[in-house]
């Protein structure tokens, strides 16, 4: 198709070809990116002549426009990774990412279905509500600043009579900023459910709290500990079913285990394997400081000893590879 569009083709010099389609395949982030720097640079571009060059009664709405429509992107990707991370505890969330426009709306269903999730993207909401909120009761749907005039004739804006520049970088800058890390913590908490350490309506950061609330494993005896059990479960609002799993979590898990003091054993090795393992590597990796490392090999170029040095260093690889290598096949 490019062959025959002479508008959007590629051309001369090539590092000015723009890679987009599956020539890149770049999806809601990507696109984001773009409107909001395009944004930031008309803005820093009106404020560097202080309007004398480009007219702030005119590049207004280029700017609102990117802006808006970015977070709306924006929303739409945390949407479709939220949409991701569900779907490992087996569960469907659906949303039309495509049809759906009005950024109010967006940002409800978001922050419904993220807090019923996962209770620490609460903290990532409140930087990001009043905000969003604001675009919203301006612009919903993404036509105030594309047209002087909405569907029924009505002329946009009558309301807002003003709009200050530096209001609106240091604005999208905080907006922008957020919802970076908004983007960072849900690919941390893709990660971290792929992991399995979740019940249905506990996450791994709460299966970590019930840990530290409970006491030592040998003591789990008595009225004491169902007392425990019990405040336990009120904190968290879960059944008895819910707490027992958790806590198999707990007593089988590496990390939360010693919590509790149990200890899970590693597979496919005990301690005399470990010892073995840092006998042979602190052999081959010698612990010195920078400046012996410095002389060291200072002498090994000055000697002409660097064949030898090779030899002698392939030599103590075999043979350490030798020992482990019966290891590996023993455990098969």
């Amino acid at each position: 198709m490019s062959q025959d569009n002479t508008v959007f083709t590629g051309g001369e010099p090539t590092w000015a070809n723009a890679c987009v389609g599956n020539n890149g395949s770049p999806g809601y982030w990507d696109y984001a990116k773009g409107f909001s720097q395009a944004a930031i640079i008309l803005i820093d571009t009106v404020l560097s002549t202080r309007g004398a060059v480009h007219s702030v009664d005119e590049i207004v709405y280029p700017v609102c426009f990117n802006m808006r429509h970015s977070v709306e992107l924006r929303l739409k990707g945390a949407i479709s990774e939220l949409i991701m991370i569900v779907h490992r505890k087996e569960d469907i969330l659906r949303f039309d990412l495509e049809g759906s426009h009005d950024i109010g709306n967006i940002w409800e269903f978001f922050v419904k279905e993220s807090k019923k999730l996962d209770e620490r993207y609460e903290v990532i909401i409140e930087r990001l509500d009043n905000k969003i909120r604001d675009i919203a009761r301006v612009d919903a749907t993404g036509q105030t600043f594309r047209y002087p005039l909405d569907t029924e004739s009505r002329k946009h804006l009558i309301d807002v009579a003003i709009i200050n520049f530096i209001t609106l970088k240091q604005s999208f800058e905080m907006l922008e900023g957020a919802l970076d890390e908004l983007h960072e913590f849900n690919k941390y908490l893709a990660h971290e459910y792929a992991c399995g350490t979740f019940t249905g309506k506990l996450s791994r950061k709460n299966i970590f709290e019930i840990a530290s609330l409970l006491p030592c494993r040998s003591t789990w005896t008595g009225g004491s500990f169902d007392n425990v059990k019990d405040k336990i479960k009120h904190r968290f609002g879960i059944g008895s079913n819910e707490l027992s799993r958790s806590i198999n979590f707990i007593k089988e898990h590496y990390e939360f285990a010693p919590l509790i003091g149990m200890s899970v054993p590693l597979l496919g090795l005990d301690e005399r394997d470990m010892d073995e393992f840092f006998h042979h590597w602190f052999k081959r990796h010698d612990v010195i400081s920078d400046t012996e490392l410095i002389d060291f090999e200072s002498r090994i170029l000055n000697s002409g000893d660097i064949l030898q040095s090779m030899m002698k260093n392939a030599k103590e690889k075999e043979d350490v590879w030798k020992v482990f290598k019966e290891k590996i096949r023993a455990c098969k």
